[in-house]
């Protein structure tokens, strides 16, 4: 009776310690030169995003990075930069489940707050296309259909992607002119898709290059 005792503590022990681990958030940090990422599924692809615009004596840059990860079997990513990490950037991890999903900025133990305008999403709006309605005059755009494809551009007011161009108004920027980038599951010869419909799993990422105000989230119809 006290070795089936010993079993079933041992049991909840270890099931609890699985549940707790399984149940960890999604989290980034920093280093000087690179992006630490925990907690998310272990194997699958991690998106990193971040929009930087450190100060120049006359002016700031503006950086944006992209970089396609896979989490490694703890789920966690390490990503170099090629130069030092900004304190004037805002990042972005998005994994393959809803929970895997985070922002962050160097310096912050909380993750920061959006502030940006959620676009609408105009179905069918240009030719049978998806267009995004954008109250800015600029935005970073990223669209990460998770363990899919990822697709990114710039949505300029009264730019070639807004068909809402020379008439009064917010910009609709056109989905399809979105680049796709390369990842795991599209790579080598297979052909870069044209984002002309957004999924409703498809969680959109728009960035201010001069402010990084953002917004993260996933669009219905309205």
């Amino acid at each position: 009776m006290k070795h089936i005792q010993l079993l079933l503590c041992a049991f909840v022990l270890f099931g609890a310690t699985g549940l707790l681990a399984a149940a960890t958030p999604a989290r980034v940090t920093f280093e000087t030169s690179a992006v630490i990422g925990s907690g998310f599924s272990a194997g699958k692809q991690v998106v990193l995003y971040g929009c930087a615009n450190p100060p120049q004596p006359y002016s700031r840059r503006l950086l944006s990075y992209l970089e396609v990860l896979t989490a490694d079997a703890n789920g966690s990513f390490r990503w170099a930069s090629p130069e030092p990490i900004s304190p004037y950037s805002v990042w972005f991890a998005i994994g393959s489940v809803t929970a895997d999903e985070i922002d962050a900025m160097p310096g912050r133990e909380a993750s920061p707050i959006a502030t940006l305008t959620p676009p609408r999403l105009l179905v069918g709006k240009d030719a049978g296309d998806d267009a995004l309605a954008i109250d800015e005059e600029m935005d970073d755009i990223l669209v990460v259909r998770p363990d899919a494809t990822v697709w990114f551009g710039t949505a300029v007011r009264h730019g070639s992607a807004d068909i809402n161009r020379g008439l009064p108004g917010m910009t609709n920027f056109s989905t399809k002119t979105l680049k796709a980038k390369e990842s795991s599951n599209h790579a080598g010869n297979v052909p870069k898709p044209t984002l002309s419909r957004l999924n409703p799993s498809d969680v959109v990422v728009l960035v201010n290059p001069f402010s990084l105000r953002f917004f993260i989230g996933r669009l219905s119809a309205n």
